[in-house]
């Protein structure tokens, strides 16, 4: 596995940390963080990167990159290949950036959380630590993260950005409607470090392709409603068309010479 922080708003400038992020330290470490996959196949979407898509004027890392640093988190790990364009931190700067990979490429959600983790490791997140595990392919997860923020807190876990944890809190899972009732959106929750950490530890050596359900679906967790439109992601043409409107999602750009990258904003 290979990790490395990412750059700064404009190619080739060195990170930097927002300065209001130093409050979201715990003694001995962090207190928020972010695990976010970007490394999908998206075979649905015709190989299309969807880190790049932009709606809304900016590709949807930038959004959950910016819904993250509004959580008040101090780092953001991002699984998955680093874009040309990375995040813009904006004028007041934002999270510490990191990109990993699981190892090998395309493993499986479960293990791109596993990498993700790994790489949080580093940063000493503090006990109790406050950690969301997130796609990137919800434009609108802005909204949802306060509503599993606010159950957090209410369950004694740490406010964002301030405060240490005050009861062993359970995890939170976002759920939304869906044909059947109540939908558990699995790559749209906030988990407790040692939890989590531990969850990814008892994952098999070697193995592959396990769900992000397999993966967290052993932990404590509360299902916590939040809008139908904040859990929504883009996974097929439909998704996108609904977003970008049918004339622009239909003409679909040209791969990168790698095979498998678009750049969504050419659309």
């Amino acid at each position: 596995m290979t990790t490395r922080e990412g750059r700064g708003a404009a190619r080739g400038t060195k990170h930097r940390t927002r300065p209001a992020c130093a409050a979201s330290h715990l003694e001995g470490g962090l207190a928020w963080a972010a695990v976010v996959l970007t490394g999908g196949r998206a075979r649905r979407l015709g190989g299309m990167a969807k880190a790049d898509i932009v709606v809304g004027g900016r590709t949807l890392l930038t959004s959950t990159y910016a819904a993250c640093r509004d959580l008040g988190a101090q780092v953001v790990v991002v699984v998955g290949p680093e874009p040309d364009e990375p995040p813009g931190l904006g004028p007041d700067g934002g999270p510490r950036l990191v990109w990993t990979r699981e190892d090998p490429p395309f493993a499986g959600p479960a293990r791109a959380v596993a990498a993700g983790v790994a790489a949080l490791a580093q940063y000493t997140p503090a006990p109790g630590a406050a950690v969301a595990v997130l796609a990137c392919d919800m434009p609108e997860v802005g909204r949802a993260l306060p509503v599993l923020a606010r159950a957090v807190v209410a369950d004694g876990g740490p406010a964002p950005g301030r405060t240490r944890p005050t009861a062993p809190w359970w995890c939170v899972l976002a759920t939304s409607s869906g044909p059947g009732g109540a939908q558990v959106q699995w790559l749209l929750g906030i988990h407790r470090w040692e939890a989590l950490r531990d969850a990814c530890a008892a994952l098999s050596p070697g193995g592959s392709g396990e769900s992000v359900r397999e993966l967290l679906a052993p932990l404590r967790a509360r299902r916590i409603p939040v809008p139908d439109a904040a859990a929504a992601d883009i996974d097929t043409w439909t998704d996108l068309h609904a977003r970008l409107g049918p004339e622009r999602a239909a003409r679909r750009p040209e791969p990168r010479p790698e095979g498998r990258t678009y750049r969504a904003d050419s659309l």
